[in-house]
Parts: C-alpha cells; sequence; structure tokens
C-alpha cells in the first residue's frame, strides 16, 4: 500500500529520463511544473501509443490461455481483446496519426499484424506466473517506484517486457525497475528481456519479433542510477533550491525533440528546444 502523499515514479517514465529529464518532468510532472508558472502544451498521444495498449492486451490475453489451460487463448479471442483496447484508449485520448499507421483501419490491422507475429514465437515451455501485474517498492523516504510487468514466467524467472514502434527503443532502465520490484517482492529474476514487434504499415510485410537479452544486475544497476537521479532533481526542484527549467537537463539531440511528441517543446520550460525546431520529419 503506498501511503498518500507519497512520489512515485513509473518503470515506464524511466527511458524518458535517459533520453532527456527536461521531457521527463513535463509528462510526469506536469502538475509540479504548472503550479510554478510553466504553461505547458497539450498534446495527443501519438497512435503509436494505442497501438502499443491493443497489442499488449492481446498479449496478456494469449498469456492468461496458457496460464489457465496451457495453450494459447483463441486468436479471435485476443483479437477482439486488442482491438476494443486500442479502440477505448483512442476514444478516451485522443490520437496524433503518422505516416504509418495514418487512419484507425491501418491502426487495427497493425495491432492484429503484431499480435499474430508474437504468438508465432511463443516459447511453450515457460509457464506465467504473473501477466500485467502491478508492483510497487519504497524507494527512500516517501518515495515508491510503480509499474505493470508485462510478463514473469517460470522456470526461467524471466521478467519479460513487449514493445512495439517504429524504431526498436532501449529500456533496460525500464525492465531493470520491474526487476528489483520484483526482487523486492521475493521473486529472485534470474533473466530479463524486450521482445520488440515493430509497427508497420498496411502494404508492408510483418516482420518477426526482436529479442534482446539484458544482463539483470546492470539493468537494476541502471535502474537504481536513474531513480536517485530523479529523486535528487524533483526534491531540489519542488524544495525551492533550483525552480528554473535547467534543474532537469535537456536533450536537444533526442529523436523525440519535437511539437509531436513533447509537451515543452517552444515554451518557456524548455528554452533550448529553439534551437530543434519541430519540421515534420519526426511524422513516422
Amino acid at each position: 500500500m503506498i501511503p498518500e502523499g507519497a512520489e512515485t515514479i513509473r518503470a515506464s517514465s524511466l527511458p524518458t529520463w535517459a533520453d532527456c529529464p527536461r521531457r521527463w518532468a513535463a509528462t510526469q510532472r506536469r502538475r509540479l511544473l504548472t503550479g510554478a508558472g510553466y504553461d505547458l502544451r497539450q498534446r495527443s498521444p501519438n497512435i503509436g501509443a494505442h497501438v502499443g495498449t491493443g497489442s499488449h492486451a492481446g498479449v496478456a490475453r494469449t498469456w492468461e490461455g496458457i496460464a489457465a489451460a496451457g495453450d494459447p487463448a483463441p486468436l479471435d479471442e485476443c483479437d477482439d481483446v486488442a482491438v476494443e483496447a486500442l479502440r477505448k484508449r483512442a476514444g478516451e485520448e485522443g490520437t496524433s496519426w503518422d505516416r504509418t499507421t495514418p487512419d484507425m483501419n491501418a491502426a487495427e490491422g497493425a495491432t492484429r499484424k503484431i499480435l499474430r507475429a508474437y504468438r508465432s514465437d511463443i516459447p511453450r515451455h515457460r509457464r506465467p506466473e504473473l501477466i500485467e501485474a502491478s508492483l510497487a517498492a519504497r524507494i527512500g523516504g516517501l518515495w515508491y517506484l510503480t509499474g505493470h510487468t508485462d510478463l514473469f514466467t517460470e522456470p526461467d524467472r524471466a521478467c519479460e517486457d513487449f514493445k512495439t514502434g517504429v524504431r526498436p527503443p532501449t529500456p533496460i532502465a525500464q525492465i531493470g525497475a520491474y526487476s528489483l520490484m520484483l526482487v523486492a517482492g521475493g521473486k529472485p529474476v534470474n533473466r530479463a528481456r524486450m521482445v520488440w514487434t515493430r509497427r508497420v504499415g498496411p502494404k508492408t510485410e510483418q516482420p518477426p519479433p526482436m529479442t534482446v537479452g539484458y544482463d539483470v544486475r546492470v539493468a537494476m544497476i541502471t535502474a537504481r542510477r536513474s531513480v536517485d537521479d530523479i529523486r535528487r532533481t524533483v526534491d531540489a526542484f519542488s524544495l525551492g533550491g533550483d525552480a528554473s527549467p535547467f534543474a532537469f537537463r535537456a536533450n536537444p539531440s533526442s529523436v523525440l525533440c519535437g511539437s509531436k511528441f513533447c509537451p515543452a517543446h517552444g515554451t518557456a520550460w524548455c528554452p533550448e528546444s529553439a534551437s530543434r525546431p519541430s519540421t515534420g520529419d519526426d511524422n513516422a
């Protein structure tokens, strides 16, 4: 149980911190920044996030079938769950389209392609112990690390994170955070991996998933260093030690530095963004 008034850090936010702490603050501490007088841009999530949500739902239902009966849940059932989750999130949050996925028909098709690619590569010897499980661990004071691990399996005691997108991500800190929380909950982690499936357009053949393994110890150290950096920086800002944007390092070289992806771009919260104007080239 996380006490009222506690500060939380989402495991899924750690890759953003590694890429651009200024963007992390704009997305993860928006209320803190607006309370300090900074106006941030409103933006709709990219369709890639919604396709990821739908794909995750279909993959989770696939593993729930394995947990219940030893075999993946039927494909048509997983398709329905995936598309429903995609439509629900897009309807609730709105969306911005891109060249790869220009409309809802393309989004549903991409979600189905991703689900089929993932299901074609499931190791049948693995037994799911946790599927989309909520995790939390105290990391000092009133700070807590939180998140949902996609999958934890036996007998390999593997923490697996499922990713989609047009570019392969680098979620070592995120997976390290899940591993830290699993260990804190009494579940030793022997292996950590990402399974990434590319989001492609309607006329593009779906490539197979790519699996990337991580050294568990290195992943957990990476997560811990990121968490400690966040705590120090947020505390310094919120306690008045440094209430300027420069308390959080900016990364104008990030591929996500632009109005499409960052609510701080072009605002007083990120003066450096003037050196990286949005050109539309990030409309993948």
